[in-house]
């Protein structure tokens, strides 16, 4: 029973410093209620979008924009059925909260309390160089990749997996799929690993389980929007704006200049300070 208060009281402190550590960067947001400020042209072409279609029109069918279709429809919702005037700055808390818990969730299964919430605030401090206004499409990936990070990690590691975590990875595979699909990394390499770990210990009837809860929750998220832009004919003008225009955006660029761009990144990411640091207390604590 002390065990399991203790479980208690720590996923409530939990959740009440995510909510807290969230609300406080985002008062960088320009969506903020007490800022209302411009926002950059991404987020305004967003939300553009998310006003007309409040009135009746589609993305894609009667705009254009190149994003995935999730992204207009959190933008709607927010703009819609939130509180007025901070519907999309409290998506951007609920979501970045949530990010932060299941950071700290996955911190906490390889570690103990206080280096996890060291890792958690190294973390997020990387934010700060990456936001750039919000409201943008890496803000919400954030949320679907960390959910697979820790369903994944908790497997590897416990062995520790349900069916209802399955369908939430598969769900959280087609929220990336619906916003920017070029961040499903972590799904490749995971489902991989774990395919070939079952196919060589002959474990068929785990993999036909797997294989099955996990597309039931690709299906429950991706079939009712390709219903909903089947239902109002933009189905196909959203296969050409987000993904052949994609496609061919990407091909103009050349190997020379997306290896470059690849390169800058890696280097970018690699040569701030808290990673510099976290390199360091990785090797420290391998001695």
């Amino acid at each position: 029973m002390r065990v399991w208060n203790t479980r208690r009281i720590e996923f409530i402190c939990m959740v009440i410093i995510a909510g807290m550590l969230a609300a406080l960067f985002l008062f960088k947001s320009p969506l903020h209620p007490w800022i209302c400020s411009d926002t950059g042209t991404d987020s305004s072409v967003f939300r553009t979008i998310a006003f007309m279609m409040s009135k009746g029109f589609m993305p894609y069918r009667d705009s254009f924009d190149h994003k995935g279709p999730l992204l207009y429809i959190l933008n709607w919702f927010g703009n819609d059925f939130l509180a007025c005037g901070g519907g999309i700055w409290t998506l951007e808390w609920l979501f970045l909260m949530g990010t932060i818990i299941l950071m700290y969730k996955t911190a906490r299964i390889i570690c103990q309390i206080f280096p996890a919430v060291i890792i958690n605030l190294m973390a997020i401090s990387l934010l700060f160089n990456y936001f750039q206004g919000g409201n943008l499409t890496e803000e919400y990936a954030m949320l679907f990749i960390a959910i697979a990070i820790y369903i994944f990690v908790d497997y590897l590691r416990n062995d520790r997996v349900t069916k209802l975590r399955l369908v939430v990875c598969g769900a959280s595979f087609s929220g990336i799929l619906l916003l920017r699909p070029n961040m499903i990394a972590i799904w490749v390499v995971m489902c991989i690993t774990i395919f070939s770990q079952l196919v060589i210990s002959k474990n068929w009837k785990k993999l036909w389980e797997f294989s099955r809860y996990f597309l039931m929750g690709v299906i429950l998220i991706l079939l009712p929007i390709i219903v909903w832009l089947i239902v109002n004919h933009a189905l196909q003008d959203c296969w050409k704006d987000y993904i052949v225009f994609n496609k061919s955006y990407i091909g103009k660029m050349s190997q020379e200049s997306l290896w470059k761009a690849r390169w800058d990144t890696v280097y970018y990411f690699f040569n701030t300070r808290i990673c510099k640091v976290a390199l360091a207390g990785m090797a420290f604590c391998t001695i």
